[in-house]
């Protein structure tokens, strides 16, 4: 008897909360960082557009690549063992 299970959907919904959690958290620093400590040389704006910009590619790939891994992600329970399928190539 061989059974096979998948992921919830809700998992990879967990995943884009933490993704909007963290960004909220960073931003948090790094705003007042450039605008009051960088913002004097006037590369304060430039380095918080940069690093806005490079945040949300970063979010955006990551979030694709676990996409994918949670779409190749499954479960088969055999009589005698439990297999595990995971990864992005599987």
């Amino acid at each position: 008897m061989d059974s096979s299970l998948r992921p919830d959907k809700l998992y990879f919904k967990k995943q884009i909360y933490i993704a909007i959690l963290v960004t909220f958290i960073i931003h948090i620093f790094f705003i007042p960082f450039c605008l009051f400590v960088l913002g004097e040389k006037d590369s304060g704006y430039l380095v918080l557009m940069l690093g806005i910009a490079s945040w949300l590619i970063l979010i955006a790939i990551s979030l694709f690549l676990y996409k994918l891994w949670i779409k190749n992600l499954s479960y088969i329970i055999k009589d005698s063992s439990i297999t595990i399928y995971k990864g992005i190539f599987t």
